[in-house]
C-alpha cells in the first residue's frame, strides 16, 4: 500500500483525512467485489466540522459502480477541517487518487492529485513549470486570498505572486454548504506555466 500527501507550509490549509481511513473505507467497497482492476479521483468538499459532505468520482478507469460506492464510503471518514488564512476551520476540497490492484485484497496506493487546474502562457516570466496554489474563495466565487507553495519545479516567490495575481481575476464559481446557502472555502490550484513543446 502506498501514500503520498504535500503537507501544507502557509496560514490556509486544505482539508486532510487520515489517508488510512480512506484506504479502509475504500477497502470495505473492494473487498466485496472481485477482480476490478480501477483508479479513480475522489473530489473530497469537507465541512467545518470535519465531514465529508460530498464525494465525486471523475477521472474513473475502471468500473463506475465501484467509484461510486468508494465515495459512498468515503463520506463516513472525519478529516482536519481546512482552515481558512484567519486559521479559523473553513469549508475545502481536495481531491485523492485511489488505485486498485485485482490481485492484491487491498487499495494499493492513494495519492493527493498533482495534475495540472489550469494551464497559463504566462509572458511577463521565462518560469516554465508548475505552481501550486491554495486559494481562500468567497461566497460569490471570487479569490480573496491566493498563497503560492514550493513545488518540485521551484517557481521564484515573484512568479507565484504573478501566478496568484492572474488568479485574482478568475471567477471560481459558488459552492453550496450543507444548508443550500453558498459558502467560503479553500482549494488547491496547480497552474502549469508556459509549459514547453516536445
Amino acid at each position: 500500500m502506498l501514500f503520498s500527501f504535500l503537507a501544507a507550509t502557509s496560514a490556509i490549509t486544505l482539508p486532510a483525512p487520515d489517508p488510512d481511513d480512506i484506504l479502509k473505507a475504500t477497502d470495505r467497497v473492494r473487498l466485496s467485489q472481485t477482480g476490478y482492476d480501477l483508479s479513480t479521483i475522489l473530489l473530497l468538499f469537507v465541512d467545518p466540522d470535519g465531514d465529508v459532505v460530498r464525494c465525486i468520482p471523475y477521472r474513473t478507469r475502471g468500473s463506475e459502480y465501484v467509484a461510486r460506492q468508494m465515495c459512498k464510503e468515503a463520506r463516513r471518514v472525519q478529516a482536519k477541517p481546512a482552515s481558512s488564512r484567519n486559521g479559523d476551520p473553513i469549508h475545502g476540497f481536495i481531491s485523492a487518487r485511489i488505485s486498485v490492484n485485482p490481485d492484491r485484497n487491498d487499495a494499493e496506493d492513494m495519492t493527493y492529485v498533482d495534475h495540472p487546474d489550469l494551464v497559463l502562457p504566462l509572458p511577463s516570466t521565462e518560469f516554465s513549470g508548475m505552481v501550486a496554489t491554495i486559494v481562500e474563495v468567497d461566497e460569490t466565487g471570487a479569490i480573496v486570498h491566493c498563497e503560492g507553495r514550493t513545488s518540485f519545479d521551484e517557481p521564484s516567490d515573484a512568479d507565484k505572486a504573478k501566478v496568484c495575481e492572474y488568479l485574482s481575476t478568475v471567477p471560481l464559481g459558488m459552492t453550496d454548504g450543507r444548508d443550500g446557502v453558498p459558502v467560503r472555502y479553500v482549494r488547491s490550484i496547480k497552474v502549469l506555466v508556459n509549459p514547453q513543446e516536445q
